[in-house]
């Protein structure tokens, strides 16, 4: 109170809403577990967090959100999202050679396995002995049917498969279904950008690239499958993926399924550890996941298919390069999704904290300054480019039709900018004279 108030009224209305914008850094790890039943997200800041809350340290996502912070940097927080329905894992091997003296080796839900191919056999029989060999792993079953060997986990856990060279892998696991899961996940917490998913089988890496797309979200799927990297197969999951053109998709390739090794959980979190602008997703080290020995033909057919592939190359192990099946890297989804959001917000902003916007070359330019301001912005982010300059254009109060502001509709607010973008390749030639 003062003693003026009573010739002195004054009334001050604070301008000060902020609309909220997406997080670009938050990820989410999708997997069934039962842990907790009671809800289908819960955001963690560690993984030991989990351990608090019914995980344990055996358990998938344990794992996968240990990969997810393992990473530097790593984003602070992840969520977790709980698939309601049990997946069961049916891994199809497919043993290549009977050569005497060959020897298989793989792991399987920790078990070695090894197995040396004796005189006189064949492909037939080395799948034979192989498949009694992978049946003794316990919370196995298997079968064999010529020269394939189904592997079939219990329902609801993801076993480690990891095969040196000589066993061709894929993940055949079938859809429990991940669209009605995932519409739960989301009507109880949207607010997550990038995910990953468990299962690395074609059927659901494919619905689940197709949920990202229709959402506006990111989607780092993981495949061991041995067709993704033979050039002469063209029925293979990245082959799929990059017929449907999906911008919203990052696959890498590793040579291993579940276990330990969650590339793809380490790959989003390198990416979404940084901020738009500031990351791209190739030449990353990715801690806790073992570079793969790829062959030139085998790299040039993750190359053409545009799937990640993680390798030591020049003394360091690195992904290399984080193309979406469109051909566009992921990064540009992202920056791109990052300018839209901070447009929008702008925009909103100037509607929130005016009591009016008019129709009038006056309000005309608040709104132009809005969506300058996210450029600008983008700018010291090193998402848009400083030269040259962005340039947003709006009509002029007499360029209008009556119908639009008799309707309160602005249209023809246009900008021009050039993004960024990153080196990931360079050619140098030279000439040296003596």
């Amino acid at each position: 109170m003062s003693d003026t108030d009573d010739f002195i009224d004054i009334a001050i209305e604070v301008s000060d809403k902020v609309p909220t914008k997406p997080n670009f850094g938050m990820g989410m790890l999708l997997g069934y577990h039962t842990a907790w039943l009671d809800r289908y997200v819960t955001e963690y800041a560690e993984a030991a967090d989990m351990l608090d809350d019914g995980f344990t340290v055996n358990d998938d996502l344990y794992k996968r959100a240990t990969i997810w912070k393992s990473q530097n940097p790593a984003p602070p927080t992840f969520k977790v999202g709980r698939l309601a329905s049990p997946y069961t894992q049916i891994v199809d091997l497919l043993p290549t050679t009977a050569q005497e003296g060959f020897i298989y080796r793989g792991t399987v839900n920790g078990t070695a396995i090894t197995r040396e191919v004796p005189a006189s056999s064949s492909i037939a029989a080395e799948a034979t002995a192989l498949e009694l060999l992978v049946e003794a792993v316990t919370g196995i079953s298997s079968t064999t049917t010529s020269t394939t060997i189904t592997a079939t986990s219990t329902a609801g856990q993801l076993f480690q498969h990891s095969w040196a060279r000589g066993m061709k892998v894929i993940d055949q696991t079938v859809d429990a279904g991940f669209n009605a899961n995932m519409a739960l996940i989301f009507d109880e917490d949207p607010n997550f950008y990038g995910f990953t998913l468990g299962p690395s089988s074609e059927a659901y890496t494919l619905l689940a690239a197709a949920w990202a797309e229709a959402n506006k979200r990111i989607f780092f799927p993981q495949s061991s499958d041995w067709d993704v990297i033979d050039g002469a197969q063209s029925t293979d999951v990245a082959t799929l993926l990059k017929a449907l053109a999906y911008t919203r998709t990052a696959g890498i390739w590793h040579r291993a399924i579940a276990g330990t090794e969650w590339a793809a959980d380490a790959f989003m979190s390198s990416f979404l550890g940084r901020d738009p602008g500031a990351a791209t997703p190739a030449f990353k080290t990715l801690a806790g996941i073992t570079a793969d020995d790829l062959r030139t033909g085998e790299m040039t057919a993750l190359g053409t298919k545009n799937f990640t592939r993680y390798k030591a190359q020049g003394g360091a192990n690195i992904t290399f390069e984080g193309k979406t099946p469109s051909g566009r890297f992921i990064d540009v989804t992202r920056n791109v999704d990052w300018i839209d959001a901070e447009a929008r917000a702008n925009i909103y902003g100037v509607f929130l904290n005016n009591p009016v916007v008019p129709y009038s070359d006056l309000g005309i330019s608040l709104i132009k300054g809005a969506v300058a301001q996210a450029l600008k912005t983008g700018q010291e982010m090193g998402i848009i480019a400083i030269d040259p300059a962005p340039v947003v254009t709006v009509p002029a109060l007499a360029d209008t039709t009556s119908a639009d502001r008799a309707a309160r509709i602005l249209r023809n607010v246009r900008f021009t900018a050039r993004l960024n973008g990153a080196i990931h390749r360079t050619i140098v030639r030279g000439n040296i004279s003596v």
